[in-house]
């Protein structure tokens, strides 16, 4: 994460509010969006030696992150998020792709 932070952010386990743009893309698909439960992350072979899966909402507060093997797809619950928009941010070995995405 230290690539995210810029010259202001939280010391509170938080993104800044504002989330740089992806600097790798790779064909990565993030659906359904928007999201009532499950989210799917299909990576394919982006990042084969996994990646890091942070979530935050639109203040920078971290809602969910873990560490994701090689999968090629991955789902991840959002049935206990509040309704929103959020920031996936998938990241590993300098590559990182953002998306946003909307949980009703």
């Amino acid at each position: 994460l230290a690539g995210l932070l810029h010259s202001s952010y939280y010391d509170t386990g938080t993104l800044p509010a504002s989330v740089p743009e992806s600097n790798f893309d790779c064909g990565i698909l993030v659906f359904p969006n928007p999201v009532k439960s499950k989210l799917t992350l299909k990576t394919g072979d982006c990042f084969e030696k996994g990646f890091t899966l942070t979530i935050t909402d639109i203040n920078g507060r971290i809602v969910k992150s873990e560490k994701i093997s090689g999968k090629t797809q991955t789902e991840i619950s959002v049935e206990n998020f509040q309704h929103g928009n959020y920031f996936v941010v998938m990241e590993s070995e300098g590559k990182r792709s953002v998306r946003k995405i909307v949980v009703e």
